[in-house]
């Protein structure tokens, strides 16, 4: 079966609803794994900065993955206090990888050089969009875009930045972000925060 260009794709889910994933590559001249591991500030030659070199990885995900994988090998061979020493050993690598992304995300969408427009115009192909990344790349898209919702502005702010109902009739959310993002954050209860990420 040949593979459709973008064009005969849209032109084949003309009027049906269509939905959007993107993965690291909608940033990655930005914001890469080896840039974030550079600036994770793991100590070199310690076991968590090795343990990038041993997996032949500089993602993040897969060495918190291999963490995990291991506790639980751990655990079923009884032996609970290394499992727990590893599954901390995955939080603090979660960790580095927040302090790297906020280490070398620019501040302002002003500060980075991008093609707002022209990835607003590819985005509004799509009436549902899921990102894995943790970048607000995509968010300052949609602020050019306008109409994508991420759930938070259907609702009421609160002066210390929760977000609470009632939501508007019909709110709804168009835009995931499945491993979270720089603009949200958990409190210490689970309560959702969103960051003035403009």
């Amino acid at each position: 079966m040949p593979v459709m260009t973008f064009t005969e794709a849209l032109a084949a889910t003309e009027g049906r609803d269509r939905t959007l994933l993107i993965g690291n590559g909608f940033s990655a001249e930005y914001f890469d794994y080896a840039t974030l591991l550079e600036r994770s500030d793991l100590e070199p030659q310690t076991p968590l900065r090795n343990l990038f070199d041993e997996l032949g990885t500089v993602d993040f995900e897969a060495a918190i993955t291999a963490l995990e994988g291991a506790a639980l090998v751990q655990r079923a061979y009884g032996e609970a206090g290394r499992s727990e020493a590893l599954l901390g050993d995955a939080q603090q690598l979660r960790e580095a990888l927040v302090h790297a992304v906020n280490a070398t995300h620019p501040q302002h969408r002003n500060d980075l050089v991008f093609q707002y427009e022209t990835a607003a115009a590819f985005i509004s192909n799509f009436s549902r969009v899921f990102t894995l990344n943790y970048d607000l790349l995509l968010y300052w898209v949609n602020l050019e875009r306008g109409r994508l919702f991420d759930g938070f502005g259907l609702g009421a702010r609160t002066p210390d930045r929760r977000f609470q109902g009632p939501f508007k009739e019909g709110a709804h959310c168009d835009i995931f972000n499945l491993h979270g993002g720089l603009h949200l954050f958990a409190g210490d209860d689970g309560e959702i925060f969103g960051g003035d990420a403009v």
